[in-house]
């Protein structure tokens, strides 16, 4: 018997059935071993098409707004929780469109969403969706414009404006945001000592490397006092300390304090973690800085290879590495005192 369902209605049937699907991959196991991708989707499309060929008959009385609402609560549900890991990228990409259709900006889901464009490399999508998520919420008479997830979709959106290439607009978004957290969060919330961290590191970013490296020096005892010598936003602002300290001129001390803490950051996050491997990248910087071509151009080839693995080969670091190597096999071919 043919069930009548609108066109618009059947559109919401089939990403229902389908978000359902990346929400219980225990029932789509035997497909996962094809290692064909597209051959994979189809066997996985085909076994949705029954799932959604048994649902028709007794969800035909659910309204659109209520499968749109089962949709997103399914959407949101299967987006990873830490979506700056690589791991997690090939899930985000699938879920993306289907985030876009359903999920409204406010909610939790499509904050993740917006870090997997910016941990991914696509820093302009991220910047132009945490400003229409900021935008969202402070139109929004049930939030405003202090509200938590206002403010910290702000902090986002400052800060991929200056990945994106902006860095004078990122430190004076962080500049207005500051005080509004001091007084809305209080002088050591997380959310503050977060921007305080990014507003120093935009502060050297746009050209005042000294001043970084002090806003930064003093940052650090109170994320040691609040959040401990090892939590990874204390290890985090380390990291800049470090940076920071060569860019205003001593590449020795950058090189030692990098050295110092590429082991502490392997213990706690791993040694293919984003920000370790960020690490690896600065103290290879430095050891060339310091003198020594010949060590930086072995490190950036280790490291290289571990990036392509890790990121994949067109990854914005991985470029970056990739120009680095070639900077510094030149140097190394020049000798220890080229400059």
């Amino acid at each position: 018997m043919a069930i009548n369902v609108s066109r618009e209605k059947l559109l919401f049937y089939v990403a229902a059935g389908a978000l359902g699907g990346f929400g219980a991959w225990g029932a789509a196991e035997p497909f996962m071993g094809v290692q064909n991708v597209y051959l994979r989707d189809l066997l996985l499309g085909a076994m949705i098409g029954l799932f959604i060929a048994g649902f028709l008959a007794s969800i035909e009385a659910l309204s659109v707004s209520q499968w749109r609402q089962a949709a997103a609560a399914l959407i949101e549900a299967a987006i990873p929780d830490d979506t700056d890991l690589p791991e997690t990228w090939e899930t985000c990409a699938a879920l993306l469109p289907h985030a876009q259709a359903v999920l409204a900006l406010t909610c939790g889901g499509m904050f993740r969403i917006a870090l997997y464009l910016g941990s991914s490399g696509n820093y302009l999508a991220a910047r132009d969706l945490f400003q229409l998520i900021e935008a969202a919420y402070t139109q929004d008479d049930a939030y405003g414009a202090e509200h938590r997830g206002a403010l910290s979709a702000r902090l986002q959106w400052a800060r991929w404006t200056g990945h994106a290439g902006d860095p004078a607009a990122a430190r004076d978004l962080f500049g207005e945001l500051l005080p509004v957290d001091e007084r809305v969060f209080g002088l050591e919330h997380s959310e503050t000592l977060t921007a305080r961290h990014q507003l120093a590191t935009w502060t050297g970013e746009a050209g005042d490397p000294a001043a970084a490296r002090d806003q930064f020096a003093a940052l650090l005892p109170v994320r040691e006092k609040v959040l401990g010598p090892k939590h990874r936003d204390t290890l985090t602002t380390r990291h800049h300390v470090a940076a920071s300290t060569g860019k205003a001129g001593d590449p020795a001390a950058a090189r030692d304090q990098f050295a110092a803490l590429l082991p502490v950051r392997e213990e706690v996050l791993g040694s293919k973690h984003p920000r370790t491997l960020n690490t690896r990248h600065q103290l290879a910087t430095w050891t060339g800085e310091a003198g020594d071509p010949a060590a930086a151009r072995d490190q950036f080839a280790a490291l290289l290879s571990v990036l392509e693995q890790v990121l994949g080969p067109e990854h914005q670091d991985t470029l970056t590495t990739r120009r680095e190597l070639a900077h510094w096999t030149e140097r190394a071919e020049r000798g220890p005192s080229a400059s």
